[in-house]
C-alpha cells in the first residue's frame, strides 16, 4: 500500500488485456516463437483481448514524437543485423504491466510494458513502453506516453533527456545514487546500502521504471537483494543497458541466462543494475562481503 505496508501483488484487467493483445501479435508474427509472458505463465489469463487502450484510460503510444519512422528502415542497419536468426535460438520475455501495485496505488508514471528479446541466452533487443510518461506533470505537452527501445549495435531510441540535465557524478566524486523497491522486506538491504555509502533517491516497486532512471542518468544503480524479480522484469532493461555500456547481474555479480527454460524464470539471488561496469563490479564485491555471513 502507499503507506509502505505489504499486500499480495495486485493484478489488474489491464495486465490481462495488454498481454492477450501482445500474445496474439507475437503468434501472428511467428507461431513457434519461444514466448514467456507473465500473466499467462502464472495461470492468470482469463480475459478476451478487448481494447487495452480502454483499460489504460485512452492512453496511446501512437504518434510518439520520440519515435522517428526513419528509425525503422532496416536498410540503414548494419548487414549483420539484417541476417535472419533461427527461431530456436530466440526467447522473448514480456511483462504487460510492470509495477502493477504502483498502478493500483495511482503511481502511474512508474508503470511500464516490457519486452525483451534474447538470442542464445543473451539479451540483444529491448522495448520499454511507458504509457503514462509525464502523467500529472506541469510540463506535459501533447499525448502522454513514450517508447524506449534498443538493440545490439543500434543505440537507444526514444529517451527524452533535457538538454540542461546534469547526471550525478560517479563515485568517488559524488554519492552512489541508487533506486530500490518501496517494499523492501529484506533485513540485509540497509547494511548493504550503508556499506555502499549509497543515497536512495527513488523508492518505487517497478523494475522497468528503475531501468529508465539509469538510462536517463538519474541514478547510478538499481538494487533488489531478495528473490523478487523474474526474467520478464529484467530482459528488456538489460538489453537497453548493454547498448549503453551498462550491466545487469544478480546481487553477487553473476550474469543471467535468458535461454528458454520455464524452470529457471525467477532471479533467485536478486538483481543489481548499473550504468558503469567498473562501479558495478565494486558494488557486487561489497554486497558479497556484507551478505556472506
Amino acid at each position: 500500500t502507499t503507506d509502505g505496508s505489504y499486500v499480495i501483488d495486485a493484478q489488474t484487467e489491464a495486465d490481462r488485456r495488454v498481454e492477450a493483445m501482445a500474445i496474439r501479435a507475437f503468434r501472428e508474427f511467428c507461431p513457434t516463437l519461444a514466448l514467456v509472458a507473465e500473466e499467462s505463465f502464472e495461470g492468470a489469463m482469463g480475459s478476451d483481448e478487448g481494447d487495452a487502450r480502454e483499460i489504460l484510460g485512452g492512453v496511446s503510444m501512437d504518434g510518439d514524437e520520440n519515435v522517428n519512422a526513419d528509425d525503422f528502415d532496416d536498410s540503414a542497419w548494419a548487414p549483420r543485423l539484417q541476417r535472419p536468426i533461427d527461431v530456436s535460438r530466440v526467447a522473448v520475455y514480456f511483462d504487460p504491466l510492470d509495477g502493477t501495485n504502483e498502478y493500483a496505488a495511482g503511481e502511474r508514471e512508474a508503470i511500464t510494458i516490457l519486452c525483451g528479446v534474447a538470442v542464445d541466452g543473451v539479451p540483444v533487443a529491448g522495448v520499454i513502453g511507458q504509457p503514462f510518461y509525464k502523467y500529472g506533470r506541469a510540463d506535459a505537452q501533447g499525448a502522454l506516453g513514450r517508447v524506449v527501445w534498443s538493440g545490439t549495435g543500434i543505440g537507444v531510441h526514444g529517451l527524452d533527456i533535457a538538454k540542461d540535465a546534469v547526471a550525478p557524478p560517479l563515485p568517488p566524486a559524488g554519492p552512489h545514487v541508487v533506486a530500490v523497491n518501496r517494499n523492501i522486506r529484506e533485513n540485509r538491504q540497509e547494511p548493504v546500502l550503508e556499506a555502499l555509502r549509497s543515497r536512495v533517491d527513488v523508492r518505487i516497486s517497478a523494475t522497468g521504471f528503475h531501468y529508465l532512471l539509469l538510462l536517463e542518468r538519474r541514478a547510478h544503480s538499481a538494487l533488489m537483494l531478495r528473490k523478487a524479480s523474474k526474467k520478464w522484469d529484467t530482459c528488456a532493461g538489460e538489453a537497453l543497458l548493454r547498448a549503453t555500456g551498462g550491466v545487469v547481474t544478480d546481487t553477487v555479480g553473476r550474469r543471467y541466462n535468458y535461454a528458454y527454460n520455464l524452470n529457471a524464470l525467477p532471479n533467485l539471488s536478486g538483481m543489481t543494475a548499473s550504468l558503469d561496469v567498473d562501479m558495478h563490479c565494486e558494488m557486487t564485491n561489497i554486497i558479497r562481503d556484507v551478505i556472506r555471513p
